[in-house]
Formats: C-alpha cells, sequence, structure tokens
C-alpha cells in the first residue's frame, strides 16, 4: 500500500491530529484493513475513510474534520503484488 496524508490547515494543533488519527486507525477490522473504520467519533473530531475496490486492487481517502472543518486528508492505493 502506497499512503500520504498531511494537515490541510496550518491552525490545527498537529499532535492532537495525529494522536486522532492514531486512536482512529487502531480500529482497523479484519473484513476492512485498508486504514482506520468508515467513521470514529470522538468529542468534536470525526475520522472518515472510503475506499473503492478489493484487496486485489484498492484506492481511498481519509479525512479528520474537526469542530467542523477538515484538518486532515490522506490517499491510499493498494494491493496484492505477484
Amino acid at each position: 500500500m502506497s499512503y500520504y496524508g498531511d494537515l490541510t490547515t496550518p491552525t490545527a494543533d498537529r499532535a492532537e491530529a495525529y494522536a486522532f488519527l492514531r486512536t482512529a486507525l487502531e480500529r482497523a477490522t479484519s473484513d476492512r484493513p485498508y486504514r482506520g473504520p468508515e467513521r470514529f467519533e470522538r468529542d468534536r473530531q470525526v475520522y472518515t475513510s472510503s475506499v473503492t475496490g478489493d484487496l486485489d486492487r484498492f484506492r481511498g481517502e481519509e479525512r479528520i474534520v474537526d469542530d467542523g472543518e477538515t484538518i486532515y486528508r490522506g490517499e491510499f492505493a493498494g494491493g496484492w503484488i505477484e
């Protein structure tokens, strides 16, 4: 899998955003192992992840919204290599 993500606003607290991201990623499931769950909420923060494809070939996007503002965006893609 390849992945790239970063904060989308300079006012976001980097340490707080990445701590929340790690918490969301810990909630990945075996039936959806790409990054994190489709949705995870805690206090004012919401993590979302959308994926198209399957483990053979997939791509996706994840976001963190904090108090209504998107503060983080990431893209990922991957699949089986023979």
